[in-house]
């Protein structure tokens, strides 16, 4: 596994935008001359760097290799530069911090605007997956030791459907699993089954009502259906892969549960109350499925997506760390569709 450490440094004054590339091994080696001005940007991207320096010397036997960088841009550009950075390395993912900060209690700060922006516009742009990551404290947590006296993180994924679930059950199943399996996370898969008495209004939102326009409406319904129908059956496809690929780790389980709307999916989350220090959710379309219906009235952030954003937004799980994933290069589902050819 490579991972590449960005820091992020909002361009001030009159400073050039710069990359800055540190040398894990010795003393930090820059692309571009820094002045005086800017040396105390120095002084946080070496803790930063330190940090990736002892992960990457503690990861030894799963070859994790890290390199680290730090980005001193415009926030207006910031998602330029790291889209570029990404397309470069050929990342596959990029995680991003959410730009709203929890206090003691959970509850989340007003947030940097400009921030939010880069994130906007990195789901945006980006060729590859990103994650948004809401942190709670996640290295505070974890109080659950495994048999090694170590701490166990307890993550749970929440699976509804879509190519983003897919991405985000993905990584889920990887952190879980390398090494094989990791004996410092649980991992909990909620599949949440739509229910008999659910419903979904397919109809497009257009006050026109010709002949013709009734036409459309009618193939574009179709349209929907026959997506719908090509999604869950890569879902289940996924979900069987994932199923028979765990069977014999203990500490990967998948659980089922039959809901019909939005209000039953709140109140079944709210149940697992604070079981767990990681949710991972896919992005996800606001609208796309009956189970996330009317969840957008709870959060104030919809580029989360209407699961993401009511779990970052409420205090529903206020103690737990949520990671948002969206789906860039639909690498999962090649994956799905090689093995459905097969």
């Amino acid at each position: 596994m490579f991972v590449f450490a960005v820091h992020l440094v909002e361009l001030s004054g009159r400073a050039s935008a710069m990359l800055i590339v540190h040398d894990t091994c010795s003393n930090i080696r820059k692309t571009s001359k820094i002045t005086a001005k800017n040396q105390k940007h120095s002084s946080p991207s070496d803790q930063i760097v330190a940090a990736f320096e002892k992960l990457e010397t503690e990861s030894e036997e799963s070859s994790l290799f890290v390199e680290a960088l730090t980005v001193v841009s415009s926030y207006t550009s910031m998602h330029e530069d790291i889209c570029n950075l990404a397309d470069d390395k050929s990342a596959d993912l990029i995680i991003i911090p959410f730009h709203k900060q929890s206090n003691i209690d959970g509850e989340m700060d007003n947030g940097n605007s400009s921030f939010r922006g880069v994130n906007k516009n990195l789901l945006e742009n980006a060729s590859c997956s990103v994650a948004i990551f809401v942190d709670r404290g996640l290295t505070d947590s974890s109080n659950i030791k495994n048999d090694d006296g170590h701490g166990c993180c307890r993550c749970a994924m929440l699976f509804i459907g879509g190519p983003d679930d897919r991405e985000a059950l993905a990584y889920a199943w990887r952190m879980a699993s390398n090494p094989s399996p990791n004996p410092n996370i649980s991992l909990t898969v909620v599949h949440f089954i739509v229910g008999k008495d659910a419903s979904v209004d397919l109809s497009p939102n257009n006050p026109n009502n010709d002949h013709d326009h009734h036409e459309d409406e009618d193939k574009n319904i179709l349209e929907v259906v026959e997506e719908n129908e090509k999604e869950k059956h890569l879902d289940d496809q996924y979900i069987e892969s994932f199923v028979f690929n765990t069977r014999n780790q203990p500490s990967i389980r998948l659980i089922n549960e039959v809901v019909n709307n939005g209000e039953e999916t709140l109140k079944l989350i709210s149940a697992m109350g604070n079981d767990y220090d990681l949710y991972i959710v896919g992005r996800g379309q606001i609208g796309s499925s009956p189970l996330t219906f009317g969840l957008s009235e709870w959060g104030d952030c919809p580029e989360l997506g209407p699961l993401g954003d009511t779990l970052a937004s409420s205090n529903i799980v206020a103690r737990a760390s949520i990671l948002i994933v969206h789906q860039g290069g639909a690498l999962v589902d090649e994956l799905v569709d090689q093995h459905l050819s097969e």
